[in-house]
């Protein structure tokens, strides 16, 4: 729906996987909405998470769909895989393409992005609407990623990551 993974990466078969992120400043207070969500929306999902979270009663309750991983000193040890998912919501997906990403939809000047996403989703399959969110998300992003890459330190620094979330001339 309308809510952000922290992390989403894009394989090359066009698979979506989503990472929660959750540190020690960080409540899952939200978490269980967060991923009912994701799952709906991302292929596989994943959840990172502080140590001190390790004893929560929300690990209890954790999806064993979702993967999840501990940061402990520094590094990921992976607890659990994530299952793929093959069914995804329609709507879920629309959320990623942007009005001009509709335009080929459109009928009217005065056309509402969700009236755009409506007649999308009548007109397209789950698996035609996956394609097409996907080209979305890497138009919008590769670029950046090329960036991020070309311009990264060695040992990737919190500046860096600048790269991926503003665009070219916001960096500067």
């Amino acid at each position: 729906g309308k809510r952000w993974s922290d992390v989403l990466l894009v394989t090359k078969k066009g698979e979506l996987i989503a990472f929660e992120i959750k540190s020690d400043r960080d409540s899952l207070r939200r978490m269980s909405r967060q991923l009912e969500d994701y799952t709906k929306t991302f292929n596989q999902v994943f959840v990172i998470l502080s140590s001190k979270f390790r004893k929560n009663d929300a690990m209890r309750t954790l999806s064993k769909a979702i993967g999840y991983a501990f940061i402990e000193r520094g590094r990921l040890k992976f607890i659990r895989q994530a299952y793929s998912r093959r069914r995804l919501s329609k709507a879920n997906l629309l959320f990623f393409l942007w009005k001009k990403d509709l335009s080929m939809y459109r009928r009217g000047t005065k056309d509402t992005v969700e009236k755009l996403r409506a007649r999308m989703k009548r007109a397209n399959s789950l698996n035609e609407t996956k394609k097409h969110a996907v080209n979305a998300l890497l138009g919008r992003y590769q670029n950046r990623y090329k960036t991020f890459l070309s311009e990264k330190s060695k040992r990737v620094q919190k500046e860096d990551l600048d790269y991926l979330t503003k665009t070219f001339w916001d960096t500067f």
